[in-house]
């Protein structure tokens, strides 16, 4: 059954909750050599941040496994949570 409703009123199935619990945000970047590291929010795993690299040859791979999460709220003094040097990431672990 078709119904006509006024613009904007109609009922969807899609919300900003189920838009916010898939969108993946990446934050920080930091390039090691040919390795590229980044942080990615992880909404599925409540909130958490891992670290992930790209590896010529190798592809994309988390580096930071469960419960950790590279995050740190001091970003508006200039501040992140990953720095890489030498293949040894630096992190700030949120808890």
């Amino acid at each position: 059954m078709v119904t006509t409703a006024s613009y904007g009123s109609w009922n969807s199935p899609i919300g900003s909750d189920l838009i916010a619990s898939h969108s993946v945000r990446l934050v920080d970047v930091a390039v090691d050599g040919e390795i590229v590291y980044w942080t990615e929010s992880r909404p599925a795993e409540q909130g958490r941040f891992a670290v992930v690299r790209q590896t010529p040859g190798n592809g994309v791979e988390d580096v930071l496994v469960p419960p950790f999460s590279a995050r740190t709220l001091v970003h508006e003094y200039g501040g992140g949570a990953l720095q890489v040097r030498d293949g040894i990431i630096y992190f700030s672990n949120f808890d």
